[in-house]
């Protein structure tokens, strides 16, 4: 069982169901069709529901190679029309399982330097308007998916 005070892990489900770290794998992602009765998924379930069990999502991301986040990149956020950019990109990428990273590129100072130190590694694409192309290149390099605002 989890440590006083530390989050459930997958071994803690595992433990709780009677089942292998595997099987708890295959039940929470929901892959476990054709190898896990239904007896055991809806064990594992419940085990995790009881510890409050929630994935460990740095970890699933270094595994899988992606974040399934987005960056957002707009002028400040002085005028109504980007407030709405930003409500409609967080509410269709929500849809499709990501989440999206605001960065506000003051007009004022020019073309937005990279707002991360390894944006490609903590992207999954790029949402940006009124940048110059030096400025894009810096942020995503070549290897981002990037649409282009207004």
């Amino acid at each position: 069982m989890a440590r006083a005070g530390t989050r459930p892990t997958s071994r803690d489900v595992a433990q709780a169901a009677g089942v292998s770290q595997a099987a708890v794998s295959l039940v929470l992602g929901d892959k476990w069709r054709g190898r896990v009765s239904e007896t055991t998924a809806e064990r594992v379930r419940e085990a995790a529901r009881e510890l409050g069990y929630r994935p460990n999502l740095a970890a699933r991301n270094l595994r899988l190679g992606r974040t399934r986040t987005v960056l957002l990149v707009v002028p400040a956020l002085t005028t109504e029309f980007f407030g709405g950019v930003y409500t409609g990109a967080a509410r269709v990428a929500a849809r499709h399982g990501f989440g999206v990273v605001l960065y506000p590129s003051p007009e004022v100072v020019g073309p937005a330097r990279d707002p991360f130190a390894s944006a490609q590694a903590a992207l999954d694409g790029v949402i940006a308007s009124s940048m110059a192309a030096a400025a894009l290149t810096a942020v995503r390099g070549d290897q981002l998916p990037l649409v282009m605002l207004d």
